[in-house]
Formats: C-alpha cells, structure tokens, sequence
C-alpha cells in the first residue's frame, strides 16, 4: 500500500502538537544502524492504512519511495487518536520477522456439545518470511477441539515459505471444561435470634443516602 510521507524539519513538542493540530502523524523511518529519518503522514491516509490490514507500506516523499513495515503504533486509546508511528525500511528480496494475527475458524466439538470454553492465550505469532509473502493473518481451526484438547505452535499451517517463530509447545488455544456456578445459600437465622445487625459505618453511610435522597426530592 503506498502512503505519501512529508519530511520533518523541525522537531520537539511544541513542533509534533502543531503537526497533529494541522491533521498529520508523526512518524520516523529507521534503517539497520543508521539515523532515524522524520516523517509525517495524514491522519485519515494513516488511519486507512490500519483499517486496511495490509503488512508491507511503500512510502513516498519527494518521488522517491521506501519499503517499510509497520514496527510500531503509539495510541491515545482515551481520544482514540493516533500518536506515533514507527516504520522499518526493508528490501523486498530479504526475509523479516514480524508478528501475524491468529483467527480462530469454527466452533469446538467441545463448547457445543459439552458447554466447554474456548480460550486463546495467544492471539499473535511471530513468523519470518519475505514482505511479499507476508500472510494478513493465520486461521486455526478449532471445531475439531474437545474439553482439554489444545493447538500449539507446532500444529500451525502456513503458507509456503512462512515460518513461524518460537517454542512449538506454546499453547495457543484450548478448550477447557464449564465453569461450574456455586452457590451459596443464605445462612438460616434460627427461631428467636435476631438476624445481625448492619455495621455501623455502613448504617451511618445509608443514614445519610437517605438524607440526601429526600433533600433532593424537596428541592423538586
């Protein structure tokens, strides 16, 4: 996917706070050992591309372009605004690592007929591979699951020319057995005792939510 990029001359908060305020991201492009280069980048182009689920970003600037993949993403979850982005320049004949997402396809033998809960403890692996050949995501296919059966890293299937990453005994989903709800009867207040009385901090506080309740129905 291509994004256009603009250069990043000046720097420091006050320079990012007026960027954003003009709809634009800061970002930064880095290469091996070498200095990062200062971009920016449109919020909506940049916010497309998330959405897009693409891996591999061509970026332009000036007419020339880069190959790049995504190393990072600072948000403001609260304003639910893009903060920062980090690229890494790349070529497109040498193998990378990078993280893919994990799908789970179908519903396990084991929720359906035994009420069983399928749980992911894994929901990204890391493969290797070229950027051309990088997968938008990896499915597994849990319908065969029973309570207590488990897919590992080793029981993955990718395409061709994809590795993934890491200790092939990682559990990634299983399915485990239902939750069992244990109720607690009431305890029985025998003939004649007095049942106990409220404590009375929490007397006093429901004293005054009392109070205050009929205060406000006064005032209306």
């Amino acid at each position: 996917m291509e994004l256009n990029v603009v250069k990043r001359t000046a720097l420091g908060k006050g320079a990012v706070k007026k960027l954003r305020q003009s709809g634009h991201v800061p970002a930064v492009v880095y290469k091996g050992g070498e200095a990062a280069e200062a971009l920016a980048v449109a919020v909506k182009d940049m916010e497309q591309a998330l959405q897009s689920g693409e891996k591999l970003f061509q970026l332009t600037c000036d007419g020339a372009t880069k190959e790049t993949v995504i190393k990072e993403v600072q948000f403001d979850e609260l304003r639910d605004l893009i903060l920062h982005v980090d690229f890494n320049e790349i070529a497109l004949d040498k193998a990378i690592m990078i993280e893919v997402e994990l799908v789970t396809k179908g519903i396990p033998v084991g929720v359906k007929d035994d009420h069983g809960i399928l749980e992911q403890q894994i929901h990204r692996v890391e493969v290797e591979c070229l950027p051309t050949q990088i997968p938008e995501n990896i499915t597994i296919d849990v319908s065969e699951l029973r309570i207590g059966d488990s897919i590992q890293i080793k029981n993955l299937v990718v395409p061709e020319g994809v590795k993934v990453q890491g200790d092939g005994e990682i559990v990634l989903t299983s399915v485990a057995p239902p939750k069992r709800e244990e109720e607690e009867a009431p305890a029985e207040v025998a003939e004649g005792e007095e049942a106990p009385a409220e404590p009375e901090v929490i007397t006093a506080k429901k004293e005054e939510a009392e109070d205050e309740a009929e205060k406000k129905a006064e005032d209306t």
